[in-house]
């Protein structure tokens, strides 16, 4: 699943999510990826930290195809927008790379 006229996707390689997290062995509390796209940093996150399901990662993403690819795998996607995303929840980590 490639979107080819998506500018903004921008898949993210397992080489670059290690970098991100070098010093991270455990990550707990909540978690916000604000540009998700098909779903990679979610699937890294809980592959490195075997994440159990205590705090769902939260998604934001905008491209509709995305969104429901991310809802079919079962995924929290709270908005469309991390620029106008407003909320009284309180993330422990914000991970992402961004476009």
């Amino acid at each position: 699943m490639i979107y080819t006229d998506n500018k903004d996707f921008y898949p993210t390689p397992k080489a670059l999510f290690e970098r991100l997290l070098y010093d991270k062995r455990y990550l707990d509390g909540r978690i916000l990826e604000p540009s998700e796209g098909k779903g990679d940093m979610i699937r890294y996150i809980k592959a490195k930290m075997g994440r159990r399901e205590r705090y769902p990662i939260d998604a934001i993403e905008n491209d509709p195809r995305l969104v429901n690819h991310l809802l079919g795998d079962g995924y929290s996607v709270v908005w469309d927008d991390f620029l106008t995303y407003k909320t009284y929840k309180e993330y422990d980590y914000i991970i992402m790379n961004p476009p």
